[in-house]
């Protein structure tokens, strides 16, 4: 037993602190050839070392290893056809050649992607919330829509489970210089996340085929815009540059054209990850000056459906306003419900369950029946 048991033997202290499981029992560790194997103290007996070697055994056998990874959340925003989803790609596969020109935006929905990376021995899973254009111009009504986007945009974080923001990029291409749009979009969007204002930086795309010199002379210059100055006095504001390989260059055999935008964009790459993975602090979603309009949102509904109710409550049930008013009601506890439950886990327990009283009061007035359940 003492030859077989030789490879078995009490591992040195690992930590400050003894490794405990999820029940706060306290472990002890035995090294085992190259692995280390945590068990419940006891006493030293030689049928304990053999359940040592026996788990030591399948944990070598093991194909199948957790590993520990830091998160980082990371939003993406910007105009349609921006190169929001673009970027996505050369964080994931740098060396992809897109085919074809795309001449319409690519996400209509927000969309999480979810992958992990590893840098300097340490895995990080990386959530990238792809959105579609929040920014689009029109006639009228501009303020009241980008508003309506934004927190839109917030519940869905809510709903992937997204409370906490590590890094938000506002894309851009500049193409054609700096136009009046992207500005105005910057300084809508710089008011609406007003509170995450340490995770928000520009993100400049299409940018492969530009030298370090001309970068750096196109963010003097963006920092350099009037309307922008509020935005940039925030010194923790940065300017970074994404882009991707041509197909042109690769279907034309144009492979030092090819060598210098593939080096341009791994450097390019190499920033962004470095500033994403050192991105250990975060804006949580509650912060935001668009999440307190939602919370301001939620009051005013709960007011509507109460001063409903009330209202309903006056009429017989021959009036004729008292199907439509119950119609309203509905309707008004459906969005609310929607709401709630999205927005549950920041919400608090108190709050949710006053506001689940709400939607089965007015759902019970408006003689529909459901059921609200708190997620926390």
């Amino acid at each position: 037993m003492e030859g077989e048991n030789a490879q078995i033997q009490p591992a040195a202290k690992l930590a400050s602190q003894p490794v405990t499981d999820n029940n706060d029992m306290p472990l002890e560790a035995f090294e085992y050839k190259d692995t280390t194997v945590w068990v419940p103290p006891t006493e030293d007996v030689p049928e304990r070392i053999e359940i040592a070697k026996l788990l030591g055994e399948k944990q070598l056998g093991n194909r199948i290893v957790m590993k520990a990874a830091s998160t980082r959340n990371i939003i993406l925003l910007g105009r349609s056809r921006a190169g929001k989803s673009t970027l996505l790609r050369m964080l994931k596969h740098p060396t992809h050649i897109p085919q074809s020109v795309q001449f319409f935006a690519q996400t209509q929905d927000p969309v999480l992607n979810s992958f992990t990376v590893e840098r300097g021995g340490h895995n990080y899973g990386i959530n990238v919330l792809d959105t579609p254009g929040l920014f689009e111009r029109s006639a009228s009504n501009t303020e009241v829509r980008c508003n309506a986007l934004i927190k839109a945009l917030i519940v869905k974080c809510l709903e992937f489970e997204i409370r906490y923001i590590h890094t938000a990029f506002f894309a851009c291409s500049f193409e054609g210089g700096i136009n009046s749009q992207d500005v105005q979009a910057i300084i809508e969007l710089n008011r609406l996340f007003k509170g995450a204002d340490k995770v928000f930086h520009l993100l400049i795309t299409r940018s492969e085929g530009k030298t370090l010199a001309r970068r750096q002379l196109i963010e003097t210059q963006v920092r350099a815009v009037p309307e922008l100055s509020e935005f940039f006095a925030n010194p923790d504001v940065k300017v970074f540059f994404s882009g991707t390989l041509v197909y042109d260059d690769f279907a034309m055999l144009l492979n030092k054209s090819m060598k210098d935008k593939l080096e341009t964009v791994m450097n390019m790459r190499t920033l962004l990850y470095d500033h994403i993975i050192a991105s250990e602090t975060y804006a949580h979603i509650t912060q935001m000056e668009i999440y307190k309009q939602i919370e301001a949102d939620l009051n005013q509904m709960q007011a509507d459906i109460q001063q409903k109710m009330q209202v309903l409550a006056t009429k017989g049930e021959q009036d004729a306003e008292r199907a439509k008013l119950q119609q309203e009601l509905g309707v008004c506890a459906a969005q609310l419900k929607e709401i709630t439950g999205s927005l549950a886990r920041v919400t608090g327990q108190d709050r949710q369950a006053v506001l689940n009283e709400t939607v089965d009061a007015a759902y019970k007035a408006a003689g529909l029946t459901t059921t609200t359940t708190a997620v926390l």
